[in-house]
C-alpha cells in the first residue's frame, strides 16, 4: 500500500513538473537576460573609474542584475576608453556571454569625461536595447522614471577624499598651580602681576579620508596642520585625529553630520625643523596633554553628483595640563604656568566622493 502510494505521488509529481517546465525555462531566461557584467578600459585610470563606476549604476538603475562574476552574466557591457588626437573615444561593446557573441558595436566622442554625466544613461539605454527579450517600451519607461528622481550618488559614497581651511580659536585658561593668590605670576613677595587667559586664533589645513561604513555611519581619520603663536614665538604644530560621524538627511541636496572626535598631536614641527618662523615651542611647553575629545557638527552641500561643500563647527577638550614657560623678566615665577586648553574649530572645504555604494537613498 506504501509503496502504491509513493507511486501515485511521484507520477503526480512528474506531471506537476512537465506543466511548469516551459515556464521555469522561461523564468531562467528571463533571469540571464537580466544579468550584466560590466568591464572596460582606459589610457587614464580616473576615466576608467568614472565609467565603470557609473555603468555599472545606470544598469542597475534600469532594473539589471550587475554581477560580480563575469560567468554569472547573460551579457557582457565592455567600455573602452582611448585617446583620439585631442579628444578621447568611448566604444561601447554589448557581447551574449554564451558563445562570446558581439550584439553591438558603437562610439561616443568626449572632451572632457564631466561632459559624459549627461550620456553614460543613454549610452547604457542604446546598448541594452539589443538584448534579445528586453521591451524596449518597459526600458524606456524606467529611463524615464529614473530621470524624474533626485540624483543622490553625491551622498551615497563609500569613500571621501576631504580638505578644508580651518580657523581654529584656542583657549589657554589659566590654572591656579603656583600662582600667588591664584591669579598672581611674581619677582618676590612685593612684586607680582595678574594674569590673563589666552587665546590664540591662527589659520590651518586639514586633510583626510571619510569612510561612509553605513546610511547612518562613517568614520574619518584626519590630519591637521595649525599655526600657533605664544610667547612671541610662531610655530607650526601637527594633529592626527578621528570623527566618528552620522548623517541626517535634512533633504536631497543637504545632509547635516553631527559627529564625536579624538585628536591626538603628533608633534611640533620645529622639533623637527630648524627654522625661524617655527622656533621656539621646545622653550614655550613645559608639557602638553596627550589627546583631546570633543565633537562637531558638519553641514553638507551638494556640488555636483560626486562631492560637496561643507561648514564645519566642532569643540575639542584636552585632557591634561599645558604647561607653557614663563617669559616675563618682571617676574618669572613660577617658571612654569599651567593652563587647561580648548579649541573651537570653524572651517569650509570641500570633499569628493569616490566608489558608489550599493544603497542609494
Amino acid at each position: 500500500m506504501f509503496i502504491k502510494i509513493i507511486g501515485i505521488v511521484m507520477k503526480k509529481t512528474t506531471f506537476l513538473l512537465i506543466l511548469l517546465l516551459p515556464a521555469l525555462v522561461s523564468f531562467a531566461q528571463e533571469v540571464q537576460s537580466r544579468s550584466v557584467y560590466v568591464e572596460g578600459t582606459a589610457t587614464e585610470y580616473s576615466h576608467y573609474y568614472f565609467f565603470m563606476d557609473n555603468f555599472e549604476m545606470e544598469a542597475s538603475f534600469l532594473g539589471f542584475d550587475v554581477v560580480n562574476y563575469k560567468p554569472d552574466a547573460g551579457f557582457i557591457f565592455r567600455f573602452d576608453a582611448v585617446e583620439n588626437g585631442d579628444e578621447y573615444m568611448l566604444i561601447i561593446t554589448l557581447i551574449l556571454n554564451e558563445g562570446d557573441v558581439e550584439l553591438v558595436s558603437f562610439g561616443q566622442p568626449y572632451k572632457e569625461i564631466e561632459e559624459m554625466y549627461l550620456y553614460n544613461q543613454f549610452i547604457f539605454f542604446k546598448a541594452a536595447v539589443m538584448i534579445p527579450g528586453i521591451d524596449e517600451s518597459e526600458l524606456f519607461a524606467l529611463l524615464i522614471q529614473n530621470n524624474e528622481k533626485p540624483d543622490l550618488r553625491w551622498r551615497n559614497k563609500f569613500l571621501y577624499i576631504r580638505t578644508s581651511f580651518e580657523f581654529p580659536i584656542s583657549f589657554y585658561s589659566f590654572l591656579p598651580d603656583g600662582l600667588k593668590n591664584g591669579n598672581e605670576i611674581y619677582k618676590d613677595l612685593t612684586t607680582s602681576i595678574p594674569i590673563d587667559n589666552r587665546i590664540v586664533a591662527l589659520p590651518a589645513l586639514t586633510i583626510g579620508l571619510e569612510f561612509q561604513l553605513f546610511n547612518f555611519l562613517s568614520i574619518e581619520p584626519k590630519i591637521m596642520a595649525g599655526w600657533e603663536r605664544l610667547n612671541n614665538a610662531d610655530f607650526l604644530m601637527l594633529n592626527a585625529g578621528v570623527n566618528l560621524k552620522t548623517r541626517l538627511n535634512l533633504s536631497d541636496n543637504i545632509v547635516l553630520s553631527p559627529y564625536g572626535a579624538f585628536t591626538y598631536p603628533l608633534f611640533f614641527l620645529n622639533d623637527i625643523i630648524d627654522n625661524e618662523f617655527i622656533s621656539g615651542s621646545k622653550d614655550i611647553f613645559d608639557s602638553f596633554p596627550k589627546f583631546g575629545i570633543g565633537g562637531g557638527i558638519q553641514l553638507n552641500m551638494k556640488a555636483g553628483t560626486s562631492g560637496a561643500f561643507f561648514i564645519d563647527v566642532n569643540y575639542m577638550y584636552y585632557i591634561g595640563k599645558t604647561g607653557i614657560h614663563n617669559d616675563s623678566t618682571l617676574a618669572p615665577n613660577p617658571s612654569v604656568i599651567n593652563y587647561q586648553r580648548s579649541v573651537l574649530g570653524l572651517g569650509i572645504g570641500y570633499k569628493l566622493g569616490l566608489i558608489n555604494r550599493k544603497q542609494q537613498r
